[in-house]
């Protein structure tokens, strides 16, 4: 803990910029303008503040990143312009011909008629951009697979391209393979043959349950609720919690929560300042992490300069 912690006031209303350089002059003695300053951490928040309702701290965080697209929510507009595809997008795409036939015959009695061949068209260019990207694969059978992560990085994929959400779950069937392509036909056609099409949010609460241990999920929430800051930096706490964090999405429901136990792990040089900062209403965790980072690149400089001086 730095010298003359005690008698330091708590840093407010993330106005601590000016307040940081300030107090690392009277702690080393430099002289005003000299150091270098420090950029609030909204600057340099990964993803920009999402729009919240009137009490932002009680807010319901999205069991997934972002909702998709329904089905009757996106424009269908004119045809994209054909892109002459590779050797290798030639390969793809005949691949994806099944997939095509698939989407098409799901939405089939869904078409609006006058519309069929626009909206053909426009499922045909969603999976062309679909096989673009990166997507992920699950074979089922590999020890180093994270069902959570495939999930995520599907989600991530098919957001980018604005799937509908019954399109999202074809999209993902497109990636299954082996084994966990007879898991998903099997569960498909245990839903009988009048079901409606499957949901984004039905397929990956149920291949969850399926590929998830349950005794694996338990032990992910217990090192969660234990986690501490001990003597890891800010940055390997800050990505511990985030990553156990998609294992208790009952605990973190909501971004209060979710600031309240990330500050409650933090190490005691930190936690008084974050704390403080934490009962604003607009500061979520990304706000929060930014503040503990800033806080603790300030004590390690005023360490490394008193140190310098011995």
């Amino acid at each position: 803990m730095p010298v003359s912690y005690q008698k330091r006031p708590p840093l407010l209303a993330f106005g601590w910029a000016t307040y940081a350089q300030e107090m690392a002059q009277r702690e080393i003695g430099m002289d005003s303008g000299e150091g270098t300053s420090h950029s609030p951490p909204g600057q340099r928040d990964r993803f920009p503040l999402e729009a919240h309702s009137e009490s932002p701290g009680d807010a319901v965080l999205p069991t997934s990143p972002v909702p998709l697209v329904p089905e009757a929510a996106r424009d269908i507009g004119p045809p994209a312009p054909v892109v002459p595809p590779s050797e290798t997008g030639e390969q793809r795409m005949r691949e994806a011909v099944p997939l095509l036939t698939r989407m098409v015959s799901i939405h089939e009695r869904q078409l609006e008629s006058g519309a069929d061949s626009r909206r053909d068209r426009t499922r045909s260019s969603t999976v062309r951009e679909f096989l673009h990207l990166a997507s992920p694969l699950f074979t089922g059978s590999s020890s180093t697979e994270n069902p959570q992560d495939f999930i995520d990085e599907m989600y991530r994929v098919l957001r980018v391209i604005h799937a509908f959400v019954t399109e999202a779950v074809e999209l993902a069937y497109f990636q299954l393979r082996d084994v966990v392509v007879l898991w998903y036909e099997a569960w498909e056609r245990s839903r009988g043959p009048n079901a409606p099409p499957v949901e984004w949010e039905d397929f990956s609460e149920f291949f969850l349950a399926h590929y998830f241990p349950r005794e694996f999920r338990e032990a992910c929430l217990d090192t969660f609720l234990n986690l501490k800051q001990g003597d890891m930096s800010v940055r390997d706490y800050s990505h511990k919690f985030n990553s156990l964090a998609r294992y208790t999405p009952d605990i973190v429901r909501t971004i209060r929560a979710r600031v309240h136990h990330y500050v409650d792990g933090l190490g005691d040089h930190l936690i008084r300042d974050c704390r403080v900062a934490s009962l604003l209403d607009y500061v979520d965790i990304s706000h929060i992490q930014a503040f503990a980072q800033t806080i603790e690149d300030l004590f390690r400089r005023i360490h490394d300069t008193r140190r310098d001086r011995e």
